[in-house]
């Protein structure tokens, strides 16, 4: 099958048996993909995290901070976003490596490209947060105004450019997409239905929460309000 969309494939070079996976499940379905090592947020140097990381903005946005494991997912989504930018691939599909695909994935994709504006920022997410019985009746494109996962999704130049100059250094995780729409100006769909849905690896993301007052939160909003929208930094 010959591609649509430009797929890269994201993997931590310590996950070999996740890469076997993948190579399984794409090479049946005759999706050729490049692969892109993942950032590995336990392995980054002090040095490393101090350039790629804005701890001090992390913690306003997020209420609280971000996991080395977060903060690794989020470099290694900006790193495939900038493999984008370097050869000037117009829209991409970005997958995580512990996901199955739909035998009719490559459709979709061909239905998506003819659906969306690649000279505008648009993220297209192939997967569902609901159970399968609330995301029957929808088809096609949907918009959404927020979403939650980074394992399969369509991604323009646009919205590529527009969340590496939001989110680098990294402040939030990498499917803030509330955020990026809010910030950075991107538009959101769901595709319908689903084609993308996880598999039973073990999770390599430890998120962090910490216990926050309400007074605390309300401070960190204003502060984060203020310095994204007034100072854009």
């Amino acid at each position: 099958m010959t591609n649509a969309i430009k797929t890269y494939l994201i993997n931590l070079d310590r996950n070999p048996e996740r890469l076997a996976h993948m190579q399984a499940v794409l090479g049946g379905l005759g999706i050729e993909y490049e692969r892109i090592a993942g950032v590995d947020g336990k392995a980054l140097s002090a040095e490393e995290k101090a350039k790629s990381f804005n701890a001090r903005r992390s913690y306003i946005a997020n209420k609280g901070g971000m996991s080395d494991g977060e903060i690794g997912c989020a470099l290694s989504h900006v790193k495939v976003y900038r493999a984008m930018v370097g050869a000037a691939v117009e829209v991409a599909l970005i997958l995580e490596d512990d996901i199955k695909l739909s035998p009719d994935i490559g459709e979709a994709l061909v239905e998506i490209k003819g659906l969306i504006d690649v000279k505008k920022p648009q993220v297209v997410s192939l997967s569902c947060l609901y159970n399968n019985d609330k995301c029957a009746d929808a088809r096609g494109l949907v918009s959404q105004k927020s979403m939650c996962s980074t394992d399969g999704y369509v991604i323009t130049l646009p919205a590529a450019k527009a969340i590496i100059k939001e989110n680098y250094p990294v402040k939030v995780p990498s499917d803030k997409w509330r955020r990026f729409s809010k910030y950075a100006g991107v538009k959101l769909f769901r595709f319908f239905p689903p084609k993308v849905a996880q598999v039973g690896f073990a999770s390599t993301i430890t998120n962090r929460h910490e216990s926050l007052s309400g007074v605390k939160k309300r401070w960190l909003y204003l502060e984060d309000w203020f310095l994204s929208r007034i100072l854009g930094r």
